[in-house]
């Protein structure tokens, strides 16, 4: 993923409290990996250090939806590219766990 945000509709069943997660990894560079931040309808949930170069599942935080449709941003905050390295994130999935 290049430096941007990219976003998705989608409803929400069920009103609540939902953990949120990112799925995906990234290639580092000056040591340090490629972050994700994550908003709903404009608000931020969240952001996370993707510091994996294999596919992992990272909590990003909580956040409180109603029944309905809503808008999910995944914005890319750190790309580089400096002295022969390339920083690269790549996302396969957010997710949404509902919290009991």
């Amino acid at each position: 993923m290049a430096a941007g945000t990219v976003e998705a509709d989608f409803v929400c069943a069920r009103a609540g409290e939902y953990a949120v997660a990112v799925k995906g990894y990234s290639k580092p560079a000056q040591k340090v990996y490629g972050v994700a931040e994550i908003k709903i309808d404009g608000r931020t949930v969240g952001e996370v250090e993707v510091a994996s170069p294999n596919s992992t599942q990272f909590a990003v935080g909580n956040a409180t939806l109603s029944k309905g449709p809503h808008t999910v941003a995944l914005r890319y905050t750190n790309d580089v590219q400096k002295d022969g390295e390339d920083r690269n994130l790549y996302i396969n999935a957010v997710g949404f766990r509902a919290q009991e």
